[in-house]
């Protein structure tokens, strides 16, 4: 019985040949002393769009960059090669005594698909056998889907209670880090660069003991750059929520009208890229974006850039054709998220003000127009929990993509109305202190986007560099990795809801 292991080379950035430290050891490296490792490997294919191999590195190129097309080539290997091992080029922690009891129970149970579980991703591989292989075919119709990661446990999902599986757990589950041992973004290769040096620190080899030691226990490693920043345009606003702290921040916010500049907005996406490279930006946190007079330009500047745009609104204020020409332009790299809160006009007014004809005609057409990208969401609250169920069938019957948010509070400075507890039993550290930035419209960085009432100020946006702007909050987020929560922290609920 031989075993082919096959490359997914699909990430053609510098950072697989980028040093992890300071012997300039790459992920590249650590993937072909990982192939050595592996007995019974008869083949080694790095697959690509293009059909190139990284130089230096002795494997057998192949042109493939979809699902299909890695199916369809490992079918054709000759019948000697009984199993596949299938991983990236970007996961330098790829782990060889782990593969060989995954290879061991997969041959033992006979699976077709062998996958881990609680480990981070990129530390363990995707095992199939020649049946799995030919199951997997059948069941993709698609000859355009991404063989990007994660993609043949998605294939595998779609029919999995027909599939013999095997499944090697970890001994701590690792699972809420949300951690990728990879690279796809600068985000992620600064993280597993820190986590591979940590691992490494005493000795080359490292063992799932030694993985699950430095995630657990130095969870600082895990803040690397923000990954979601969220800014204000404007300061007006056509309706007064209930539940919104905007209001009480700035009460004449049905009447200003005033925004930031167009220039002044780039400019500051010109700053995160150069810092982020890549990610998500939220307009706005605060205030109605569809006042902005620039908000399509805005939008599509910031996609071209490389990020991807959340537009979260009322629904009120937007000229269709414009949005129409826009989710053409921008594709997945527009998301929208309509606040209805509720399913008739009587509670919506209530809750949010005068608006839901336009509202609901705006989120009807949005899921019609962008079904993949737009979103419905409802806050659930007091107020609503019993219109909360009526909600959630209506939208449904129209989309997949429903919203049901926590009550936020922000901290204290609103109300509690939340209906139910849903913190963990255990307090993590904040994830919005760990990937988010709040900007608003003068440029202010605060904590976050619950410090309401500016408590703690970072910085300004137009006058300092992102990094000091970020560094600033690192003392905050390491009081939490020791279980310290000052200042408006303490009485937070949202440290454990994430974006995206």
């Amino acid at each position: 019985m031989s075993i082919a292991l096959c490359i997914n080379g699909r990430n053609d950035t510098s950072y697989p040949s980028a040093a992890l430290n300071d012997a300039r050891t790459c992920a590249l490296d650590c993937v072909a002393d990982y192939a050595a490792q592996i007995s019974d490997i008869a083949d080694v294919y790095y697959l690509s769009a293009d059909g190139t191999v990284p130089a230096g590195y002795p494997w057998q190129s192949v042109v493939c960059s979809t699902v299909k097309g890695f199916l369809t080539f490992a079918q054709s290997l000759s019948d000697e090669i009984t199993d596949i091992i299938y991983i990236h080029n970007d996961t330098p922690l790829i782990n060889g005594v782990v593969t060989a009891e995954m290879i061991r129970d997969h041959r033992t149970y006979h699976a077709e698909y062998t996958f881990a579980e609680g480990y981070p991703s990129g530390f363990a591989p995707e095992i199939l056998s020649r049946e799995g292989i030919l199951h997997l075919n059948n069941l993709c119709d698609k000859d355009d889907t991404v063989l990007k990661k994660g993609a043949l446990f998605d294939l595998v999902s779609k029919d999995i209670n027909s599939f013999d599986l095997e499944t090697k757990i970890s001994d701590v589950d690792m699972r809420s880090y949300r951690l990728t041992l990879g690279m796809d973004t600068k985000q992620e290769f600064l993280v597993t660069r820190k986590i591979y040096q940590a691992c490494t620190a005493e000795k080359p080899e490292v063992d799932e003991k030694v993985l699950t030691s430095v995630i657990t226990g130095r969870e600082e490693l895990q803040r690397s750059l923000p990954v979601y920043a969220s800014i204000q345009l404007t300061d007006g606003c056509p309706q007064k929520c209930s539940y919104c702290p905007y209001p009480v921040m700035n009460p004449s916010l049905l009447t200003d009208r005033n925004y930031m500049k167009y220039a002044d907005y780039m400019a500051i996406i010109k700053k995160l890229k150069s810092f982020m490279e890549g990610g998500y930006v939220s307009l706005s946190p605060f205030g109605e974006p569809a006042l902005h007079p620039d908000i399509y330009s805005l939008a599509s500047g910031t996609v071209s850039e490389g990020f991807t745009v959340v537009i979260e609104t009322s629904g009120i204020g937007w000229d269709k054709k414009h949005v129409a020409a826009l989710i053409k332009e921008c594709g997945p790299g527009l998301l929208w998220i309509v606040s209805m809160d509720a399913p008739e006009p009587e509670l919506y007014a209530r809750l949010r003000g005068e608006g839901y004809n336009e509202a609901f005609d705006f989120a009807s057409f949005l899921v019609k127009e962008a079904p993949s990208t737009a979103y419905v969401q409802c806050v659930r609250m007091k107020e609503n929990e019993d219109v909360l169920e009526p909600f959630y069938r209506f939208w449904k019957e129209r989309t997949d993509n429903i919203i049901i948010q926590k009550y936020d509070w922000f901290a204290g400075f609103l109300p509690s109305n939340t209906v139910s507890d849903i913190s963990p039993v255990h307090r993590n550290v904040c994830w919005h202190l760990k990937r988010d930035l709040t900007v608003l419209m003068d440029g202010t960085v605060p904590l976050c986007k619950e410090d309401a009432g500016k408590t703690r100020v970072l910085g300004n946006m137009f006058t300092d560099t992102v990094e000091e702007i970020w560094e600033r909050a690192l003392p905050v987020f390491m009081d939490h990795t020791k279980k310290r929560y000052p200042g408006i922290c303490e009485g937070c609920d949202e440290y454990y809801t994430y974006n995206f």
